[in-house]
């Protein structure tokens, strides 16, 4: 566009094209998701008196990031309640003495209780105790995540807060499918593993596979999860 300052009807006055060169145009799709503002500069041709005034659009594309805090939260809580849930389901009968001695059921079922020197604890036990509150604060931590993106998206229901619910929703349904299958997998290498090769025993063998499978299994099952619903939910809407 070419504006020329002046008084008569083909050009605009010197106040508005301040006005012009000042203004930055922009507008948020809440839909899309996508940020877009006008930047409109200009150059003044000294020999014609001319201003030439030039658009350029820019876009940015979607951010379902989300807070950096309540991701990193929910990775560490995700870790910690895993781990306590395989030792709930599989830790059987061991158990941790005072004395940091893990103690393993032995083939004749018989495993060390404690004594007037020594505490022992379950390991099963206490893995449920404390995956009680692990579970409840990671969804607790989830609502917070959707809360976020509801935010985010000015306090309506958009794209950030859909892709909020894919995640967490696919973090729970993977962290529970990756659970059971790597503590069931893990329990029976691992009980195959400790009875024909190290001597170990196929309980012990069991109880330590199916701890570490659970583990692994149950993180990794819940982030994989939460990558792929906030995937889903982002190709359905169309977002990058």
């Amino acid at each position: 566009m070419i504006y020329k300052a002046g008084a008569n009807n083909n050009s605009i006055s010197n106040e508005e094209l301040t006005d012009l060169l000042l203004s930055h145009k922009t507008s948020i799709d809440f839909t899309t998701g996508k940020i877009s503002w006008d930047v409109q500069t200009g150059a003044f041709n000294r020999t014609t008196g001319d201003f030439v005034l030039l658009l350029t659009t820019h876009t940015k594309s979607f951010d379902a990031g989300g807070n950096r805090y309540l991701n990193g939260l929910a990775d560490g809580n995700g870790a910690v309640d895993a781990f306590m849930g395989a030792m709930a389901s599989k830790g059987g009968l061991t158990r941790v003495g005072s004395n940091t001695s893990v103690y393993f059921e032995r083939p004749n079922g018989f495993v060390f209780r404690g004594n007037q020197y020594t505490t022992t604890y379950s390991i099963a036990k206490t893995g449920a105790e404390i995956s009680r509150y692990t579970s409840r604060f990671g969804y607790a931590l989830g609502a917070a995540q959707i809360g976020y993106g509801y935010y985010e998206d000015g306090w309506a229901y958009g794209n950030h807060t859909r892709v909020a619910m894919g995640s967490v929703g696919g973090g729970i349904i993977g962290g529970w499918v990756g659970a059971e299958i790597g503590a069931t997998g893990g329990a029976g290498l691992g009980a195959g593993i400790g009875a024909f090769f190290f001597g170990v025993g196929a309980a012990p063998g069991a109880a330590i596979g199916g701890i570490i499978g659970g583990f692994v299994g149950g993180f990794g099952g819940g982030w994989a999860g939460g990558e792929l619903g906030g995937s889903i939910v982002k190709r359905h809407y169309g977002l990058k």
